[in-house]
């Protein structure tokens, strides 16, 4: 039990920048950020909302790149969680398309690949991306993609 809440602790302080409390009776975490999670595939949008809604996330799901950029105008979001490789828009192409939109100028935008080496990961990274996370996910690699 000890160890459960001093990891929990530790990941608050992570999510520092994302003005995160630590309440003194339940050691839970509480905030108002929403992601959105844009993937193709069920299960790789199923599991960041696993990872981010026990720690008060709002997390939104996109099926595909077409659906995220007609919802993106009618929600607030912190961060989105882009897949790269999608049929219909590829997920460069809905950076390119929320990089040029000023309502969105400081959304974090995190590639979220299978198929990524280290080259490939600087030049997401020079396209706009604020991070790369490789799948499968790790929680730890989500919570400090976010947290910077």
């Amino acid at each position: 039990m000890r160890e459960k809440i001093r990891h929990r602790i530790d990941l608050s302080i992570m999510f520092a920048g994302l003005t995160v409390f630590i309440s003194d009776g339940t050691k839970s975490m509480q905030h108002q950020k929403t992601i959105l999670v844009v993937d193709d595939n069920g299960s790789n949008r199923l599991v960041p909302g696993l990872i981010l809604r026990p720690f008060g996330f709002t997390v939104i799901e996109s099926s595909s790149g077409e659906e995220a950029i007609d919802l993106l105008p009618h929600v607030k979001v912190y961060g989105v969680l882009l897949d790269i490789q999608m049929p219909g828009l590829s997920g460069l192409e809905v950076l390119r398309r929320i990089r040029s939109d000023p309502r969105h100028h400081k959304t974090k935008v995190i590639a979220y690949t299978a198929y990524a080496n280290s080259g490939d990961v600087g030049g997401l990274l020079a396209q706009g991306f604020d991070a790369v996370l490789l799948k499968p996910i790790k929680s730890i690699d989500l919570i400090k993609a976010l947290s910077y």
